[in-house]
């Protein structure tokens, strides 16, 4: 299942369906979230770039049991509404 991103730039809006931490070698403080293979988001530890990834995939989890209805309101499970169907990529501060 492919989800749409937006990078923690927000000068992208990607559609990715395989995620990846990568650590950056020539900045010891830096982890990489990839996404297609493109940096997504920048992160200045493994545990914060986990943490994001972990709320990647809980959206993914949501998102597969998501029903369109008719009249295009999306629901999850729990029949609530889900209003955005995009991943905004938070900062490092925010997370």
């Amino acid at each position: 299942m492919s989800v749409w991103i937006r990078t923690q730039t927000k000068e992208d809006l990607i559609e990715c369906n395989e995620f990846m931490i990568t650590y950056n070698a020539s900045n010891p403080i830096e982890y990489r979230i990839r996404g297609n293979d493109l940096i997504i988001g920048k992160y200045s530890s493994k545990e914060k770039a986990l943490k994001v990834m972990d709320m990647i995939q809980s959206f993914i989890e949501a998102l597969a049991k998501v029903e369109i209805t008719s009249n295009m309101i999306v629901r999850d499970d729990n029949n609530k509404i889900i209003n955005n169907m995009i991943i905004q990529m938070p900062l490092d501060s925010e997370v």
